[in-house]
């Protein structure tokens, strides 16, 4: 039982680290545009 939750947990953790590497480049391009876009507005 316990070695069957720990599969499961182990392939869950592995779909995440893919997922984030696949939306990575998209997400970063994302996230810059918008914390130029703050600081942007915190200067003026």
């Amino acid at each position: 039982m316990l070695l069957a939750i720990s599969i499961i947990v182990y392939i869950l953790v592995i779909a995440i680290i893919i997922m984030f590497l696949k939306g990575a480049s998209y997400k970063n391009k994302k996230e810059k545009y918008v914390i130029e876009q703050y600081f942007k507005m915190k200067k003026y």
